[in-house]
Formats: C-alpha cells, sequence, structure tokens
C-alpha cells in the first residue's frame, strides 16, 4: 500500500474503510450464537433472511438514498447472522454417546499418530452401526492396537470397534469433547479387530495422501534418519502423526511450537521461492502466467499441508496481494485479513473455535500493527542490522498479541522465546529451502544423497540439540499460570487498545488501553476474592485413583491417594493455580478415614457397593466410581467416569430425592455446602 494511502487508511474507522469487516463479523457472531445458544438455528436463519429481504425491498421503494445506504447495510448484515446460524444448523451433529461394541464402515481421512505401538486415524464413516441405533456420513476417530497396520489416506476399512464417549476426567483437564465437535468428530473408537478393504476411495485428498508419500519415500531414499524425517515430515507438510512426543514437548517449553505447525512462516517461504522462480523464469514473457503458477504451486502447498486454519488465513492473503496488481487494486493487510477470515469461515463455522485461527490472527494483527511503530525507535542501515532488528520485532510484536490465548490455554510462558524464535525461524527457511533442492535432485543419487545424509541431517541435528539445550535451561519456562474466561477477555481488551494506539496515535487510543488495564487489574482482583472465599470438595479422579481437595477460606488440605503418583500432583498443582489457593497440605488417606467439614462427614470408602450403608449426614467418594452425595450438599457436578453405569447411579439418587441436581458437563466433581 503506498503511504498516503496508509495514512488515509489508519485515519479513518476500520468499520467505514473495511466493508468486508462488517460482514463477516456478522457471520461470526452468528456461528457463536449458533455454538453456544440451544435453539431452532435454521428455522430462525431462514425467518432473518426473509425479513431482511423484505425490509431491503421497502427501503428501495419507499426511502431516500442515505437511508436506503444505512439499512441496506444492517439488513446485509442481519443476513450474513442469519447465514452463520444456518450453516452451525447444518454442520454441527451431536457426539455418539452409545458406549460398546459397533461395526464401522468408512475411508481414512487423516492419520492422526502412528507409533510402534498403535495408530489413530481421523475415519469418514458410511456407517457405524451400534448395539441401538445406525449413523450415516458421520467422522470419527478410530484407534488400531497393532504395530505392523500401515495406514494411507483414502483406505477403507471395516472394523469392529468399541466406542468410547470422550469425557473431561479431572480438573484442568483438556476439552476433549469440546474439541472433537469442532473438528466435526461424532464418534471415538478402539478396533478390536479391523479389515481392510479393496476399495480405496479416489478423490482429491486420495490424491494428496499419495503425494505425501511420495514425498517422504523419496527424502527417505536420500540416507535422512527416520527421527529427522518425522521432523521434516511436521514442518514441511504439518503432519505431526509420527512425531515423537517429548520433542513436540521442548519445542513448546522454547516458545517455538509454530515452527512444527505450518503455518503463516511456512507458506510465506513457499511463495517466496515460488516467486524467485517464476518471476525469474515465466515473468520474463508472460507476467499474468507467472502469477497463476504461483497461484497453484501456493494452493497446491496448502492442500499438501491439510488446509489448516494459519495455512488458509495466509494462503489467501498472499493470494490476494499477488492477484490486486492485475486489476489495478490496491489492497492493505487489514482487508486481506477480513478476505481471508471471511473464506475461512464460509467453507467451515467451526474454524471459528480453532486455537490456530486465533493465534495465526492474532500474530498477523500484531506483527503489521506494532512493528512499524518500534521501526521508529530504532531501524540500523546495514541490512545484518535491519534483519536481526526486523526478526526481534516480528517475535516480540507476534508473543505480546498472542498472549492472552497462550496463558488460557497452555498456562505456561516461555521465557527465553526471543532468543529462541531468532535461532529456529532464522533455521526454517533454510532447512526447507535444501528439503525442496533434495526433492528435485533427489533422481541423481550423488547429488541427492549428499544433501540429505549430509546437510539436511546436519541442519536439523543442530536443531534437535538446540531445543534439548534451550528447553533444559533453569527457568526456561513458568508453568501454572492460570487465566479464565474473565481474565482472556480483559488481557484481549488490552491488546487490543494496544494496537488501535499504535496506528492511530491518538490520546483517545491512549485512554483505552489505561482503561482496559483497570478493568483487567479490576477482574483479577474480583476472581481471586470469589475463590478464595469458597467452601467446597473436590474429587479427582486419576488413572483409578483419587484424590478429594478440601478448600476452605482460600486454604486447601489434599487428602491424597497416593503421594507418588506424579499425574495426580500435577492436578492437585494446577487446582491450586486456579483457585487462587494461599496453602495447601497434603497427606495420605485410607480406607475408612472420615474427614470433617463444617459439620459434614465425608467417608472414603473403596466399594461402590457399599452405598446403601451411607447415614444421612455423610456421603461416600470411592476410588474409581464416584458415589452421590446425601445430605445438606445442594448440587453435584459430575464426571463420568465409568459409563452408563454411574449414570443410573446418579439417577437413582435423583429418584430418592438425594441429591437436588446433577450437572453431567463438568471436568470435575465439585460439591458446594450449603451454610
Amino acid at each position: 500500500m503506498k503511504k498516503n494511502n496508509y495514512s488515509r487508511f489508519v485515519k479513518s474507522s476500520f468499520w467505514s474503510r473495511l466493508p468486508i469487516l462488517r460482514v463477516t463479523a456478522a457471520m461470526a457472531l452468528g456461528i457463536a450464537c449458533g455454538h453456544y445458544f440451544v435453539f431452532d438455528y435454521f428455522t430462525i436463519s431462514i425467518i432473518i433472511m426473509v425479513v431482511a429481504a423484505l425490509a431491503t425491498m421497502l427501503a428501495l421503494a419507499f426511502k431516500g438514498r442515505d437511508v436506503l445506504r444505512g439499512i441496506s447495510v444492517v439488513m446485509l448484515m442481519a443476513a450474513f447472522f442469519a447465514f452463520g446460524l444456518a450453516n452451525v444448523s447444518l454442520r454441527t451433529r451431536p457426539i455418539i454417546s452409545d458406549t460398546g461394541a459397533s461395526v464401522v464402515y468408512g475411508y481414512i481421512s487423516k492419520i492422526v499418530k502412528h507409533d510402534a505401538q498403535r495408530c489413530r486415524v481421523e475415519v469418514a464413516a458410511d456407517s457405524v452401526i451400534t448395539v441401538d441405533t445406525k449413523f450415516f456420513a458421520i467422522n470419527g476417530l478410530l484407534t488400531v492396537e497393532d504395530s505392523t497396520y500401515m495406514p494411507h489416506i483414502g483406505q477403507r476399512l471395516r472394523a469392529v470397534a468399541e466406542i468410547i464417549e470422550p469425557v473431561n476426567r479431572n480438573f484442568g483437564a483438556f476439552d476433549y469433547a469440546s474439541y472433537l465437535r469442532n473438528n466435526d468428530i461424532q464418534f471415538m473408537s478402539r478396533a478390536n479387530t479391523y479389515e481392510v478393504l479393496p476399495d480405496d476411495v479416489q478423490n482429491i485428498w486420495t490424491f494428496v495422501g499419495s503425494v505425501r508419500e511420495l514425498v517422504m519415500e523419496q527424502l527417505r531414499r536420500c540416507n535422512i534418519s527416520e527421527t529427522n524425517l518425522s521432523f521434516i515430515q511436521a514442518l514441511f507438510l504439518g503432519d505431526k502423526s509420527r512425531l515423537d512426543p517429548a520433542i513436540r514437548q521442548s519445542f513448546s517449553d522454547c516458545g517455538t511450537i509454530h515452527v512444527l505447525a505450518v503455518s503463516g512462516l511456512h507458506v510465506g517461504i513457499i511463495y517466496g521461492l515460488l516467486f524467485f522462480i517464476f518471476s525469474r523464469t515465466v515473468g520474463r514473457f508472460s507476467r499474468k502466467l507467472s502469477i497463476i503458477l504461483i497461484l497453484l504451486g501456493l494452493w497446491f502447498y496448502a492442500l499438501l499441508t491439510g488446509c489448516s486454519p494459519s495455512v488458509l488465513r495466509a494462503a489467501v492473503m498472499m493470494s490476494a496481494v499477488t492477484i490486486a496488481p492485475l486489476f489495478d487494486r490496491e489492497t492493505n493487510v487489514y482487508s486481506s485479513l477480513c478476505i481471508a477470515l471471511f473464506v475461512i469461515l464460509m467453507c467451515d463455522p467451526n474454524a471459528l473455535f480453532s486455537v490456530g485461527l486465533w493465534l495465526s490472527f492474532l500474530a498477523v494483527m500484531g506483527i503489521v500493527s506494532m512493528s512499524p511503530v518500534l521501526k521508529l525507535f530504532y531501524w540500523p542501515q546495514n541490512r545484518v542490522g535491519q534483519f536481526i532488528a526486523g526478526s526481534l520485532y516480528v517475535t516480540l510484536t507476534a508473543q505480546l498479541a498472542t498472549l492472552p490465548v497462550i496463558l488460557y490455554i497452555f498456562h505456561q510462558f516461555p521465557n527465553y522465546f526471543i532468543v529462541n524464535n531468532l535461532v529456529l525461524v532464522s533455521l526454517a527457511a533454510p532447512i526447507l529451502y535444501i528439503v525442496v533442492a533434495t526433492l528435485i535432485l533427489s533422481p541423481i543419487p550423488i547429488i541427492g544423497s549428499f544433501l540429505g545424509e549430509y546437510v539436511v541431517n546436519g541442519l536439523v541435528d543442530f536443531v534437535m540439540k538446540y531445543v534439548d539445550f534451550a528447553s533444559a535451561l533453569p527457568h526456561s519456562v513458568t508453568h501454572g499460570i492460570y487465566f479464565g474466561a474473565p481474565e482472556l477477555l480483559a488481557l484481549l481488551m488490552i491488546v487490543a487498545s494496544i494496537m488501535a494506539l499504535c496506528i492511530k496515535g491518538n490520546l483517545r487510543s491512549f485512554v483505552w488501553v489505561v482503561r482496559a488495564v483497570v478493568v483487567f487489574c479490576v477482574v483479577e482482583m474480583a476472581v481471586t476474592v470469589f475463590e478464595s472465599n469458597k467452601t467446597d470438595v473436590t474429587v479427582f479422579d486419576a488413572y483409578g485413583r483419587t484424590d478429594i481437595a478440601v478448600r476452605q477460606n482460600g486454604h486447601v488440605t489434599h487428602f491424597l491417594s497416593d503421594l507418588e503418583f506424579n499425574p495426580l500432583l500435577t492436578m492437585v498443582d494446577n487446582y491450586n493455580v486456579r483457585h487462587r489457593v494461599a496453602s495447601a497440605k497434603m497427606r495420605q488417606i485410607a480406607s475408612g478415614d472420615v474427614i470433617v467439614v463444617d459439620s459434614t462427614r465425608i467417608s472414603y470408602v473403596c466399594d461402590w457397593l457399599d452405598y446403601n450403608v451411607v447415614e444421612d449426614s455423610t456421603y461416600c467418594v470411592v476410588s474409581a466410581d464416584l458415589l452421590p452425595p446425601i445430605g445438606n450438599v445442594s448440587h453435584v457436578h459430575f464426571i463420568n467416569t465409568q459409563g452408563v453405569r454411574n449414570r443410573h447411579i446418579w439417577q437413582r439418587a435423583l429418584d430418592r430425592e438425594q441429591v437436588a441436581s446433577v450437572d453431567y458437563v463438568s471436568a470435575i466433581n465439585t460439591y458446594v455446602f450449603v451454610p
């Protein structure tokens, strides 16, 4: 964008300069309402669309031009709001909860994880036959416990499998059920027996899968080690199914996990390579043909990596920037971002709830809004200094913009992220370029083997050693940072106001920054006071063991069944951080122990059959099956640890009026005592 156009852009509001932002915001609001509120989306959507059309016709017939423009804009936004509702209604399907034996027919659409013990694949099922119902045309996850099984995309299967209902077993656990629902996955299953059927499905994803396998086979012939191949498969193709979890955790601790997830960084590198090749060859004869070839190569790479939201965002933005000069149009980053978000939500409304999409868009917004301001303070005159300063500014602004989401999702902060990003991001481009060169030259055995065995292996080995070293440094990562939804919204307000201040640079924007900081402080104090004054008992279920946490006035005593069980202690730490616990004591609990909280007795038993001997003033906690409380407990937040059997137990407690209500959606069992 030219300088005068940029100045004109920042002096006006986003709302007036970006018409696409209006319809995109309306559609996103419709998708969010359809996701969080339960009502007849489709019927209401049709009604809103019809009303919007009638109102627009009336405006055309009776009103003046200015009023017509305003009404037309409002009606257009209403129509896209309704479209978002209808899109969610048509795409959202409930997760199968009929646990037990079933038969799955379908083909593999994605390989999620593949190691020496098991293979987990995403299946597009033609049908799933359970005990009670037959489901058609649904997606699911299938785990095959067979080290010899070699899956490929498009392979057709018939599996006798056990349907597993996804649950969030404990406090602070990842909401796996919501994750599956947002990714259009309706069931989880573990195959007891399976059979590979002969008729593989032939479609675009089958073709892409075969290209991926061909790429990996060519690299394997160039003497690249298997460990390094799994890294390249993640870096170049976005496939982390063979990546060691320890390597992934090390990258996360370094604050460089985005290097492994194909995103705008990788798409930009490939785009730069395509632009360099075609602009200097075909571009000398035909500019339009070179642009077409660049776009074809760009979108083929996007398909090759699986078209994640971050990849789609980068591909759409770069396509807009590339095509605009052909029509003598000027474009800017903000309009390209809006176009990218609009296209992504049109194709997949559930992408609105993707962490990758939020991180990608926030990072770009942070870079384009805050980096120019940092350059005003210091910008070297030599190229080396400009490269270092530019990389530093990009890292800082991207980290600041994505900080709220990172803290909310991962509850940790990498302390050395600046140095780690400068090293690893700088190496990403050379590694990708050399991998592409190795693929092109692989038919020549001597050159391909030399590049693969010495250059690629050498660079990847250096990256692995550096990541191991950086993640092992003292205080490399700060764990136990908890931010709930209120803190997340307040932090996003701070980030948005800082971006507005950098773009506008006026006093009003600075006032909004101060307001956002005050709001965050108030929210943080309110949450701390609310959590520290609660009295409750929380029951954790950790792989068949139970931890009871009794909290009173910000102090917690944990009664642990096994003090040496590390995952259990990790959950206790998360509990303390989230509830702002001032102090905690831990002691081991034995069968039959009684804990007294505000004159309420809690008995710990080891057999759920002892339910009938419970007295009115006591409730029981069982090591594997959690029994209903009775007496002065008003409400139960229940985690379904043992499937249908526990549902019957809790329903029986409701029928006998021993429990006022039961909530099956909480991740933990919290018993709140009535004063």
